[in-house]
């Protein structure tokens, strides 16, 4: 069994500031992102847009549905 993300221990020495880049993914390959968010009714409601790189602890801008090449905003 995997130990909770919470007691992951990030190496921060390769880390870059991207913002205000937008990203999906992290320079370093990650996928996993730190993130502050908002529950109602079960589910998210809302977010900080700041977020962490879990893997390497750079900074970059969460995506929305608005900076969705593909969407209908």
């Amino acid at each position: 069994m995997s130990k909770p993300w919470v007691y992951y221990e990030t190496d921060r020495s390769a880390s870059f500031d991207f913002r205000p880049s937008i990203l999906h993914q992290c320079a370093c390959g990650s996928t996993m992102w730190r993130l502050v968010v908002e529950f109602e009714d079960y589910e998210i409601s809302g977010y900080m847009l700041d977020m962490e790189c879990l893997e390497c602890g750079s900074l970059a801008i969460a995506p929305t549905p608005i900076d969705n090449p593909e969407g209908d905003y």
